[in-house]
């Protein structure tokens, strides 16, 4: 999948291109509140308190993600899963970014799965992956609330979460 990540997106600031899991990507996500984390601020995440966050921010206990099963295998098919939904939707040009910090709110980070640009409307959206065993009746909280966290970060209207679930 080819790279979009310009200095500045919509105003937002690149704060670099780090491979997922990696020190330098732990190191920024240190500096400041993603998308993942905030489900978990509102009390949406059910796997962390935000306590439990609070603690990992400031050192008091080990941020260190085992990487089990599950996040493997979400991990393993985000791309194909991004490539299947771009053929599903040929006006879209899918992308890799990076991370960017808020214009004004420097603590506030995304780091999308995906950016999609519509060829035909010229509107930019957010994607992001997610994978699960269960299926669901609706979208977890938590995910949506992450994509609006990216929304607001990157100043776009529109995200969309692509699910295999089930």
């Amino acid at each position: 999948m080819e790279l979009y990540a310009p200095e500045s997106f919509n105003n937002a600031k690149l704060l670099g291109i780090y491979t997922a899991g990696s020190p330098e990507w732990h190191a920024e996500r240190s500096k400041g509140i993603g998308g993942s984390e905030v489900g978990t601020i509102l009390g949406l995440n059910p796997y962390e308190s935000a306590y439990a966050l609070w603690a990992k921010k400031t050192g008091k206990i080990s941020s260190e993600i085992k990487e089990n099963w599950a996040i493997r295998f979400g991990k393993a098919f985000e791309e194909p899963i991004l490539k299947l939904w771009q053929e599903e939707h040929p006006d879209f040009d899918v992308y890799e970014t990076g991370t960017y910090a808020h214009p004004h709110k420097k603590h506030l980070h995304a780091n999308p799965d995906a950016l999609a640009y519509n060829r035909k409307t010229e509107e930019w959206i957010v994607l992001e992956v997610k994978t699960a065993r269960s299926t669901w009746d609706t979208v977890p909280m938590s995910y949506i609330a992450q994509v609006q966290h990216y929304l607001g970060v990157l100043g776009l209207k529109r995200g969309i979460i692509v699910a295999v679930a089930g």
